[in-house]
């Protein structure tokens, strides 16, 4: 099988977004930022779930904890859903989502 995952790369600006969400302190605040997302930062959020679908290189023990994601990590990481359903999706599950990026922040190129 073929690795269909590709490298990451986020603007300045996404990454410093991630990078707060991954640092505060204040659960309710990041929440609360990624209800409110723009269009660049769905699309990083997209770029993450794409990439834990198709990377062939992460370990079994993170692939098993994010398990229990794997509806919202493939929706996210599916281009054929539009903008709009991802922000939904998003708005929907935030505690998912900050899980997710917590698990993933090590491989991450924040």
């Amino acid at each position: 099988m073929e690795d269909r995952g590709h490298e990451i790369s986020f603007t300045e600006k996404e990454s410093d977004f991630l990078r707060f969400l991954l640092t505060a302190s204040n659960t309710s605040q990041s929440v609360l930022l990624i209800k409110n997302t723009t269009a660049s930062q769905t699309n990083a959020f997209g770029e993450i779930c794409m990439n834990i679908l198709y990377s062939e290189d992460l370990d079994k023990e993170l692939l098993e904890s994010l398990r229990k994601y794997k509806g919202l990590v493939r929706q996210l990481g599916d281009r054929t859903v539009s903008l709009n359903a991802r922000r939904q999706l998003i708005r929907e599950h935030p505690k998912k989502l900050l899980n997710i990026l917590k698990l993933t922040e090590n491989i991450l190129p924040i």
